[in-house]
């Protein structure tokens, strides 16, 4: 019974050999054997004449199968020998399957091991990002806290040096540039891990940044910030939509987009930069095409940010965060057009909103700290990328940290700018835990 087949091996006399027959195969080749040799005087007086009837039709049945031949011609051996062959193919057929299936198993087990020592060199690479990622958080921590008690020991000696102030403040961001550098430097297989971030399914943002106006006054810093914080919350695990310059159609298409992707129980982050006017206590953001001829038309192609937020409320959105930096001069100012009043007004936020805009009502926010600030970003957006960073700090607390740097460094150059915070959140969320 050889490889588990339904099958006999016999040995052949005529071709000196053993050959494999199935079964049932051997046991007709066999009767019929004895039905042909029955009348033979060997066998003669060994059979009754019921079983040699019985033999003797079975052999003209078996005779037929085999087309018509004798049993012992050369056709039917010719034929037996056809079908023993066809057996053996199959077997070996059989036998070249079943190694096939077990190179295939083996070569998957290859992969499989291959695949779970590449899960763990990555996990080892993402526990190194980790742990430099930390390294840097507390570099920066232990350099605002040096700034701080340098700022606190220069208010206990009040002084007019500006100089003195600015000298501060670039030695700080040298430290801090130098120290992400050498981490760089330090870690190549850690920058590349960098470049592909986790995201949270739960994470999305929307960033917009307006700065070529084609009717109003155009802008310099908007896109600049907006591309800085799109790719700090890209860090932060967010799934961001960065749309720049956007026109009336456009920024009414994303706003209708973005909402759809909105889940219940999603955490939400908006980022805007560029114009925007209050008209009847009511804020509007304003896409790069806007004519706004008068009050009404402005309040046509301008985009309500009450709407974008009741679009949050609507979806059942956890939390959501809206930083606005729109607080600059009326862009209608000089062009014998009366539209709206300078910065944006007081707003409310619904349950589960923080609303963050980068100056008070009627504050100017600063896109510069003096001719020799060469920074791309205004003040309020690269204070936030900065303080968004830190880990294990509360939302509200880095919006408040935002806040009291804004206000300081602002002073620094004769300025008030007061970044308002509107607060309805219910529980504690974090940028990096």
């Amino acid at each position: 019974n050889p490889a588990g087949c339904e099958c006999e091996i016999a040995y052949n006399s005529h071709a000196s050999a053993n050959i494999l027959m199935s079964k049932s195969a051997f046991e007709s080749r066999s009767r019929a054997w004895l039905a042909a040799a029955q009348g033979g005087n060997q066998f003669h007086d060994q059979f009754t004449e019921e079983e040699k009837k019985a033999n003797t039709l079975f052999l003209a049945e078996y005779l037929k199968q085999v087309d018509g031949g004798q049993i012992s011609s050369p056709a039917i051996q010719q034929a037996n020998t056809a079908a023993d062959k066809k057996l053996q193919d199959e077997l070996a057929k059989k036998l070249q399957l079943d190694k096939e299936q077990k190179d295939l198993a083996e070569r998957a087990r290859l992969e499989k091991e291959k695949s779970l020592a590449e899960e763990k060199r990555i996990a080892q690479e993402l526990t190194k990002v980790q742990a430099l990622e930390k390294e840097k958080a507390d570099l920066i921590t232990k350099l605002q806290q040096e700034k701080d008690a340098r700022e606190k020991a220069a208010a206990a000696k009040p002084t007019n040096d500006e100089a003195r102030i600015l000298a501060l403040r670039k030695e700080l961001e040298k430290e801090i540039r130098a120290s992400i550098q050498n981490e760089s430097a330090a870690s190549p297989s850690a920058s590349k891990a960098k470049q592909a971030p986790p995201i949270f399914a739960n994470r999305k943002a929307l960033v917009i940044g307006n700065d070529s106006y084609q009717k109003v006054t155009p802008l310099v810093n908007a896109r600049e910030d907006a591309k800085v914080v799109a790719e700090s919350l890209t860090s932060l695990g967010y799934k961001v939509s960065l749309k720049l310059d956007v026109t009336e159609k456009q920024f009414k298409s994303e706003l209708r987009t973005f909402k759809a992707q909105i889940q219940p129980g999603d955490e939400v982050a908006i980022f805007y930069a560029g114009h925007g006017v209050q008209i009847a206590s009511t804020n509007y953001l304003l896409p790069i095409d806007i004519g706004g001829q008068n009050e009404e038309e402005t309040k046509d192609e301008g985009i309500s940010l009450q709407r974008l937020l009741d679009d949050m409320t609507e979806k059942s959105a956890k939390f959501t965060l809206a930083m606005i930096d729109a607080c600059r001069d009326n862009p209608f100012k000089g062009s014998g057009r009366s539209v709206g009043g300078r910065g944006l007004a007081p707003t409310t936020a619904a349950t589960g909103q923080m609303i963050v805009f980068s100056a008070g009502t009627g504050q100017q926010a600063l896109d510069k700290l003096g001719p020799n600030d060469k920074s791309k970003n205004g003040l309020f957006t690269r204070v936030f990328v900065k303080e968004m960073q830190k880990a294990g700090v509360s939302v509200d607390r880095v919006v408040r940290n935002v806040r009291t740097e804004v206000v300081a460094l602002a002073k620094s150059v004769g300025h008030d700018q007061v970044p308002a915070i509107y607060d309805q959140v219910v529980g504690e969320f974090y940028f990096k835990q």
